[in-house]
Formats: C-alpha cells, structure tokens, sequence
C-alpha cells in the first residue's frame, strides 16, 4: 500500500487570514503551468507535492507563488485524508493497535497509553 508523503510544513503553505494583491497575469501563468485541480490518483498527488516542493525551495517567493502553495497544500492535506484515513481511536486502542503490529514483528508493547514501553518478544 503506497504510504501518505507526509508533506513537511516549513512556512511557505501557512495559511494567511489577510487579503493580498495578486498580479492576476502572473499568477494565471503559475496556475497555467501547475494547472492545479481536485486531486484523484496518487500520480496526480506526486506531481502537484512535486510542484510545491519546488515552491517550497524559492528563496523569496513572490506572492502568486505563496499563494500557489497554499493552494497545492489544501488539494494535497485533503487527498492524503480521504487516501490515508486515520482512524479515531482511545489513546488505549492505539496501544492495541501497536501491539498487534509489533506482535508480527516479534516485539511487544506495553503500559498504559501515557507511559508506553516497547521491547523484545521473547
């Protein structure tokens, strides 16, 4: 099963509150370029990740480019949430949940849900 990216936050996709002027012929090529939509398959997902990191590695984005990667992080927080659900659980069924897996795994996990110890199996 393909695993979520995990997009690192680092600043650039922090959502603003304030409004901003944007070059709309600037940004109508950044949106032409990237053509960002609701995001189906994980190949479409890779790309526009792809697509943000490169954002995310200008030194001083310009604000069409920050708004951008506002932009591709929502399509992409909401992908990975309906892809990669988390289940909701009590802090105790996590433990359940991680002693099942490391049962297969040949270690145990034990303790309450706020003092967890994890070893070997033996």
């Amino acid at each position: 099963m393909p695993q979520a990216l995990g997009i690192r936050r680092r600043g650039l996709e922090t959502m603003s509150t304030t409004t901003i002027d944007l070059d709309e012929k600037t940004y109508g090529q950044l949106l032409g370029r990237t053509l960002p939509h609701v995001i189906h398959t994980d190949e479409e997902s890779e790309r526009l990740t792809n697509e943000l990191l490169r954002l995310d590695e200008r030194e001083n984005p310009s604000p069409e480019e920050k708004e951008l990667a506002e932009l591709l992080t929502m399509l992409i927080d909401e992908y990975e949430e309906r892809r990669y659900p988390i289940r909701k659980a009590s802090p105790n069924g996590y433990v359940v949940q991680l002693n099942f897996v490391f049962l297969r795994e040949g270690r145990t996990v034990s303790g309450h849900f706020d003092q967890i110890e994890i070893g070997r199996h033996s």
